[in-house]
């Protein structure tokens, strides 16, 4: 897993080379093994992004970067955390902690990196309140209960979720996981600010790994933009 994330890292960053209209962020997802003989080869693998991320910001310095992770891995480099703005990250996304707890309460302080919070379809009221009033830069609205899939996204839902966030916060709010297509994307940007696609797109990068030919994704990336726009 570290060693195939290190890499559709580095074809993300090193060898695609989009223009800043054809991608509206760049979120790197790396994985806490959570056992002691794992430290070391994670905090190489951690640097390893940084140094990515470092490289990026030489050609490109205003295409926004998130880091989404679990809290005990950066808590674990808490070092290159509190300097990350320097380095050119622009916000955190700790998937793994209540959205209403700040990040200061773990020892993560760095007051120039924003906080992305994540609420579902399944979040209460009160929760949506406490977590916009913690959250800063964009919530991510997780589209789907559970299995992923275009068939599964309840448009109705949706708008009606991201209506009540709205009622909250006046920071964006972007509408994420199960799409796919550029009808997917279409469809939802008429209620979000905008979309995160993840998965369509890694899997992508590991079908043409050997050929590095990225061209189809590039296309892909331009379809979305297109179509949100």
């Amino acid at each position: 897993i570290l060693r195939t994330m290190e890499m559709t890292s580095r074809m993300c960053l090193q060898d695609i080379n989009f223009k800043k209209e054809e991608v509206t962020k760049m979120i790197f997802r790396f994985f806490n093994q959570g056992i002691n003989e794992k430290y070391s080869e994670m905090r190489t693998v951690f640097k390893n992004i940084i140094d990515m991320v470092i490289k990026f910001r030489e050609t490109n310095t205003d295409t926004p970067i998130v880091l989404m992770g679990y809290l005990n891995t950066f808590i674990s480099h808490s070092d290159l955390i509190e300097k990350s703005d320097k380095l050119g990250i622009d916000a955190l996304l700790v998937v793994d902690i209540p959205g209403e707890l700040k990040l200061n309460s773990y020892g993560i302080s760095n007051p120039n990196i924003d906080t992305i919070s994540l609420i579902s379809p399944t979040t209460a009221d009160n929760r949506i309140k406490q977590i916009t009033e913690n959250s800063s830069g964009f919530i991510y609205y997780v589209n789907l209960r559970g299995v992923t899939g275009s068939s599964n996204l309840d448009m109705n839902e949706i708008e009606k979720n991201i209506s009540k966030i709205r009622q909250y916060t006046s920071i964006p709010t972007l509408a994420g996981f199960g799409i796919k297509t550029t009808s997917d994307a279409k469809i939802l940007a008429k209620c979000a600010d905008g979309v995160i696609v993840g998965s369509s797109i890694v899997e992508m990068i590991d079908a043409v790994k050997e050929t590095k030919d990225f061209s189809k994704i590039e296309e892909y990336l331009k379809d979305l933009n297109r179509a949100i726009n």
